[in-house]
């Protein structure tokens, strides 16, 4: 099959019910192959007849293809068993076609589709649902969305700008003035590795420089290594251990991540080293004892709950550390290397005020553990 030179469309044939290509394992990801030298992307599939059925009158939902972009993907030779055979339509995915809003009023009907996407994305994870998201516009935070050119929803992203006392998290319930909450964001599979997440961070940091705060803060999980390195490289530190940030199962904890608007100079030279050995968890105790000015730790990248790496991180930033940058570890296979630097250790009226954030929310987010602990 000829599919041209760099087509922005392509019509063909896949086999089964055509699931994410790259993922392995699962038929009709075998039909697919990358061209030779060509990058990563991403495309979605549709069915050719304008409709949600393929043309033997089942149904057929949109997925992605992760693998490739569009004019990447070409048949491989195989036959094709009677009854298998479905019809799509590949369209390559632009970045540039999306268009970001920004929702801040309470009413806003779209608040129902980024409920769902938020629930779609994080899963098994703590999610906002709409009472969730409608009572943090009343309370003055904003939401973000990218729409593509049919209207569909593929990112969602949170601010909170005031505190809420009927929030899900501490940092809702008892957010410091100065400070705004960048409350979870989400990316739908097929438009991620466009540098969304990176967009959606900076409309957020944008929104809160107008409103004359001083920084922000935001919420992640302890493998959710690929987050952590997008805030990273914006800026964001690892400050804050919050074990009950949502709640007392494990699952629920979260590490605080920082900026503060003023640059400071002092951590670039350390954001910017490249990786040296990596301590394993269970060898950060002693580093810490001997008040080491840099601490690097090995960390993979998971859904599950690791309590020993999650120890290991805890007793770094309530030892003062903050956690400036994370990289690919150079094994690959989803490894990085967590960097952290004493606070102490930096310089600059920037560096004196994270500190003070750290100490402030580490504070603030143990007090409400205690209620959390409590049952209030």
């Amino acid at each position: 099959m000829d599919i041209g030179r760099d087509p922005e469309e392509l019509s063909f044939s896949v086999l089964g019910t055509c699931p994410a290509a790259g993922r392995g394992g699962r038929r009709g990801a075998r039909r697919f192959r990358r061209a030779p030298g060509q990058p990563p992307g991403g495309c979605r599939a549709v069915p050719t007849n304008g409709s949600d059925r393929a043309p033997n009158g089942r149904a057929v939902t949109p997925v992605p293809f992760p693998v490739a972009a569009c004019e990447t993907i070409v048949p491989s030779r195989g036959r094709t068993p009677r009854g298998q055979l479905r019809h799509l339509h590949v369209t390559r995915l632009d970045p540039s076609s999306l268009r970001l809003d920004v929702i801040a009023d309470a009413g806003d009907p779209r608040i129902a589709a980024v409920a769902a996407l938020d629930r779609d994305l994080f899963g098994p994870h703590q999610s906002l649902d709409e009472a969730a998201l409608r009572a943090l516009l009343a309370a003055g935070g904003l939401l973000f969305v990218h729409q593509d050119p049919g209207g569909e929803l593929v990112t969602e992203a949170a601010l909170v700008l005031g505190a809420n006392p009927a929030g899900p998290s501490a940092l809702d319930r008892r957010l410091p003035p100065g400070l705004g909450y960048c409350d979870g964001a989400a990316v739908a599979p097929a438009w991620r590795r466009k540098g969304l997440q990176q967009a959606l961070l900076r409309a957020r940091e944008e929104a809160a420089r107008a409103r004359g705060l001083e920084g922000l803060c935001a919420s992640v999980r302890h493998g959710n290594l690929a987050s952590v390195r997008a805030m990273a490289r914006r800026g964001f530190a690892m400050a804050v251990d919050s074990p009950r940030h949502f709640g007392r199962r494990p699952q629920d904890a979260r590490v605080v991540m920082l900026k503060m608007f003023e640059w400071m100079p002092d951590a670039e030279p350390a954001r910017a080293v490249p990786p040296g050995p990596a301590l394993a968890p269970a060898q950060v105790a002693p580093r810490v004892a001997d008040r080491c000015p840099v601490i690097e730790l090995a960390a993979r990248q998971g859904d599950a709950v690791d309590p020993v790496h999650d120890a290991a991180v805890a007793s770094l930033l309530r030892a003062g550390y903050l956690g400036v940058a994370c990289v690919p570890a150079a094994t690959g296979g989803g490894t990085f290397v967590l960097r952290f630097v004493r606070g102490d250790t930096l310089a600059g009226p920037g560096a004196a005020r994270l500190r003070a954030a750290q100490v402030e929310v580490q504070a603030l987010v143990d007090g409400d553990e205690d209620r959390v602990a409590a049952g209030a």
